[in-house]
């Protein structure tokens, strides 16, 4: 890059991390079983079922998050300098710096977990529970499902999105 692209060209905008790529952890026989309409408790370790709750649904998730973030910041200056004589010189001018905001997505590797009292997402950052009882809504959006548990939103990526919305639509 020559040194007149760096001072006239906007700056470098970093490009969003990937998506974490992840695998299913439900076998073809369960995927099946929920597909046809037979919904059976998934054995689940560490998870504790209360009385009377059922694992419906397990799997992989990616949790996703769209934040404002400063990605780089963008100068400019004017000005002019004169040199008096060898190693002395007068600087006149000014300058301005100003952050360059995005909207960045950060992504949470987890497990979803689907029972027919609770929708858990468990991971390192950003854990949730809430109760079945508190889901105001779900929909498929873009590959992703969204659930909305009254003022909270929550996007998550699945592999198996076709049986988790045949789950939900079980258990509502």
């Amino acid at each position: 890059m020559s040194f007149l692209q760096r001072i006239f060209e906007p700056p470098d905008v970093q490009v969003h991390p990937p998506m974490p790529q992840i695998n299913t952890a439900l076998t073809q026989v369960a995927v099946d079983a929920i597909m046809n309409g037979k919904f059976p408790s998934i054995p689940v370790q560490r998870l504790v079922l209360k009385t009377g709750e059922r694992c419906l649904y397990c799997d992989y998730a990616v949790k996703i998050t769209e934040k404002l973030r400063v990605i780089g910041y963008r100068g400019r200056g004017h000005g002019c300098y004169v040199r008096l004589f060898r190693g002395v010189g007068l600087h006149t001018g000014d300058g301005a710096r100003a952050a360059v905001r995005d909207n960045v997505q950060e992504y949470v590797k987890g497990k979803l977990y689907i029972t027919n009292k609770r929708v858990i997402f468990s991971a390192d950052k950003g854990s949730f529970y809430k109760p079945i009882t508190g889901l105001v809504s779900f929909a498929e959006d873009n590959g992703n499902l969204v659930l909305q548990f009254g003022n909270m939103s929550c996007k998550l990526y699945l592999q198996t999105l076709h049986c988790a919305v045949r789950v939900l639509e079980y258990i509502l």
